[in-house]
């Protein structure tokens, strides 16, 4: 899971004016992905 959370924010473009997902959020939206697959 740290690979992916790591990987998504270094691909990501930049934009200042957007927040970040928080780190939490991301696990459990790849947890629920991964488990619907």
């Amino acid at each position: 899971m740290v690979l992916w959370e790591q990987d998504i924010y270094r691909q990501s473009a930049f934009h200042p004016d957007i927040p970040k997902i928080p780190p939490g959020r991301i696990k459990r939206m790849a947890e629920a992905l991964c488990f619907a697959a």
